[in-house]
């Protein structure tokens, strides 16, 4: 009995597990979410640590993997279990997660609090600190004020998002802030600044190897071309739009969420007088659900 006894505190339940989701969710949500939901069960068993452990991975996998987490209502529990018990990177944690729920929960100001709150548990002066996710919770404030449209505050948040992803050496998020941080621009109506950014995260992307995603940047190029009637110039961003996003079905026709493109691409035959081209396209926008 007394070598069972050790063997529980030297291996306390469901430490593998956590450990395992844990490392998974850097590289794959998806399997992370699926190891906690076959240990759902067993973890009502654990530990107080351990069960507000496997709660606050549950949330970050699926913050990570872009499940909507406004039906979650564990993390009052698991806040005030961090925010007395937790280190600096796990109370970070937990308030930056808070925050994604009011998020979700369409709540900005109570999202933009609880990611306030995160950023300020963060020591950065720390030689581990998880700098990638200083970054993260910069742009999410930013995204905040981009749908608020305060273009000023948005600017500086893209701005210490960029910072940290460089101290982070993640290169993905640095190049996703270089794309982003033209919405704020282009709400303070600098739009030489919105093609400059752009076009570094679209050759970054290249560089990156995501042409697709690079491709994807081509309608804000698109429009910018538009604007100044550099129609050669607006077709070809359209076109590579068209073939590398990956945004449109088998049929043509382009994704829900994305129907922009046909705003655009009827405005450029209508420039070049091809009528009945840039009626079928506006006819298309009125009839698709965006």
């Amino acid at each position: 009995m007394l070598l069972i006894g050790i063997t529980a505190c030297v291996n306390p339940k469901g430490k593998e597990v956590l450990a395992e989701a844990e490392r998974l969710i850097r590289t794959s949500s998806d399997s992370a979410l699926l190891v906690l939901e076959q240990a759902k069960k067993e973890a009502a068993t654990y530990s107080r640590r351990n069960r507000m452990r496997y709660l606050l991975l549950r949330a970050e996998a699926m913050n990570k993997a872009y499940l909507p987490l406004d039906s979650i209502t564990y993390m009052d529990e698991v806040l005030d279990y961090y925010l007395s018990h937790g280190n600096r990177d796990e109370r970070m944690r937990a308030c930056y997660l808070m925050g994604s729920i009011w998020r979700d929960r369409r709540n900005s100001p109570l999202a933009l609090q609880y990611f306030r709150d995160a950023i300020g548990e963060a020591d950065t002066t720390a030689t581990d600190c998880d700098y990638a996710q200083v970054s993260r919770i910069y742009a999410q404030i930013a995204r905040l004020f981009d749908k608020q449209r305060y273009p000023q505050m948005e600017l500086e948040q893209w701005k210490q998002a960029m910072r940290y992803a460089l101290l982070a050496k993640d290169t993905l998020m640095y190049i996703q802030c270089q794309e982003y941080i033209g919405d704020a621009y282009f709400l303070l109506g600098k739009e030489d600044s919105v093609l400059y950014f752009t076009q570094q995260a679209y050759e970054a992307y290249l560089k990156y190897g995501r042409k697709d995603w690079a491709a994807a940047t081509q309608i804000v190029i698109a429009d910018y071309y538009l604007k100044h009637d550099s129609l050669a110039n607006a077709k070809q961003a359209l076109d590579e739009y068209r073939n590398g996003s990956g945004f449109f079905e088998s049929d043509g026709n382009i994704l829900l969420g994305y129907g922009i493109f046909y705003s655009y691409i009827g405005e450029y035959y209508e420039k070049t007088s091809r009528l009945d081209s840039a009626l079928f396209y506006y006819r298309k926008l009125l009839n698709c659900s965006w």
